[in-house]
């Protein structure tokens, strides 16, 4: 199976080569394709519900996360809502829960985002394909 998955970036969020690498080798024997959207300052609904009408198995958005007097917070915590929503909205249509998703990032440790984006992949994985492309397999069979 080939999954699609977009990676979604606040400004401030930079994915070396390394880190694409690294997290292209969670593919876990599966084809995986990813595509990326950086420094995105704003999201909205319509915008990942039309990712996954266009095939997108997966959505895994990374927030800028920065610590301030020892507490974290970010610039983008407005992406939850949208993250939220979102995804209640594919449940409903029965695409499954969290097919988006998304962690803090704070952009030093590529560790803690390989193990995020891997429990995020683990979950497309037994949600399936996108339903749109299961049926699009189905057809060619």
């Amino acid at each position: 199976m080939e999954f699609k998955i977009l990676i979604i970036t606040t400004p401030g969020c930079i994915l070396s080569e390394q880190i694409l690498t690294e997290l292209m080798n969670k593919k876990d024997g599966n084809l995986l394709k990813i595509s990326k959207d950086e420094n995105l300052g704003t999201l909205d609904v319509k915008r990942i519900i039309s990712a996954i009408l266009d095939g997108i198995d997966g959505i895994f958005i990374i927030i800028k996360r920065k610590i301030k007097d020892g507490k974290k917070y970010s610039n983008y915590d407005s992406f939850i809502k949208v993250i939220v929503e979102a995804n209640r909205i594919l449940e409903r249509r029965d695409f499954g829960d969290n097919r988006v998703n998304f962690c803090y990032w704070a952009g030093k440790s590529s560790h803690e985002l390989t193990k995020e984006f891997s429990r995020f992949y683990k979950s497309i994985k037994s949600l399936g394909l996108n339903p749109l492309n299961q049926e699009k397999l189905e057809l060619h069979v």
